[in-house]
């Protein structure tokens, strides 16, 4: 779902043009894809086969999946930290 979400949302007509221009292609030429990672890493079945279609490897998939895990758990600590959650258990 986030991923046809974040496509549809790039897949204007300007942004194909401002696409078009700078890639030297034409407009038919232009597709859109996202790569939509959840907060676990785990890439959506959609993304992984568009990435997969314009060449991105499944050990780059990975290495992004990890990236995505581990940022996602930096976050988790911060907002921990500074949000007080956890302070009062009793």
């Amino acid at each position: 779902m986030v991923h046809s979400l974040k496509r549809t949302h790039y897949d204007t007509d300007e942004m194909r043009q401002w696409i078009a221009e700078h890639a030297k292609c034409t407009k038919a030429q232009v597709r859109f894809s996202s790569l939509a990672f959840n907060l676990r890493g785990a890439l959506a079945k959609a993304s992984e086969r568009d990435a997969l279609t314009i060449g991105i490897t499944k050990g780059d998939l990975k290495v992004y999946s990890v990236a995505v895990l581990e940022k996602g758990f930096e976050t988790y600590l911060f907002s921990r930290r500074n949000t007080g959650i956890g302070e009062h258990r009793g």
